[in-house]
């Protein structure tokens, strides 16, 4: 997550010429706050959603059909809070700056998606149809819910990565990206779970398998690696210890 001091930068362009890189995907990225709060530099707020929150909506491009990062494209599309005013709760829910409760800050962050990731999206989806799409998107495909069908819940188990990808593509029929990030202490070293991705066609609608992309890391390409979402502090009772370890195995 980012957040960024001027909303004047959604702004980047006085042309809205259709972006030079088309997609034929769209990725949504789901984030697990407690592992993304674990680090400190992040200095998140006091309270934090016991769910999958959206990192992103972000268009893409298959390996193999020129260049896969499809970002920072032309726009004269501006994000104002009056004009996410009409979906304050569901994407202070669903989409939130976890470094703050206040809305106007979190347009920083949704504007800053906007003109990484949604200004390439402008063929098929204008600004509010865009998150008005991811919010429709992160409510139909409920991850914890996924992942406690299959027995896997954030109360200090060990799982594989493995379990977890077909735990998703048990309810979606569809394979995810697993996404970790490393934590070296020492000569210790830890991958945490820390983002699941689910993929959609080109108009952010019908679901898919996300394709293998050697330049994008997941935590799915090292079998035997361990994977762990650490505990993280909260005070919900039922959320104060979380600690979920995986042993990862390749996705099939």
């Amino acid at each position: 997550m980012f957040s960024l001091a001027l909303l004047s930068l959604a702004a980047v362009s006085n042309c809205d010429d259709p972006p030079k890189e088309p997609y034929d995907f769209f990725k949504l990225a789901l984030q697990w706050p407690y592992s993304y709060c674990k680090d400190p530099k992040h200095n998140c707020r006091r309270t934090i959603p016991k769910q999958f929150t959206i990192h992103g909506l972000w268009p893409q491009k298959t390996k193999g059909k020129g260049k896969e990062k499809v970002e920072y494209c032309k726009t004269t599309e501006l994000i104002t809070k009056d004009m996410l005013k009409g979906m304050k709760e569901d994407m202070m829910g669903y989409w939130p700056d976890l470094t703050t409760n206040s809305f106007e800050k979190s347009v920083e962050t949704w504007s800053y998606q906007w003109r990484k990731h949604g200004s390439c999206s402008s063929e098929n989806l204008k600004p509010i149809p865009y998150f008005q799409k991811a919010l429709a998107l992160v409510k139909a495909n409920n991850l914890r819910s996924m992942l406690k069908k299959k027995g896997i819940e954030p109360h200090g188990q060990t799982y594989t990565v493995n379990s977890i990808v077909n735990a998703v593509k048990a309810a979606t029929s569809h394979y995810p990206d697993v996404i970790c990030i490393v934590e070296v202490k020492g000569k210790r070293s830890t991958s945490y779970l820390e983002e699941i991705h689910l993929c959609f066609d080109d108009k952010a609608e019908v679901i898919r398998d996300c394709p293998y992309n050697p330049n994008f890391p997941t935590c799915m390409e090292n079998p035997g690696s361990k994977v762990r979402q650490a505990k993280f502090s909260s005070q919900d009772d039922a959320f104060g210890s979380i600690n979920i370890t995986a042993a990862a195995t390749a996705a099939p």
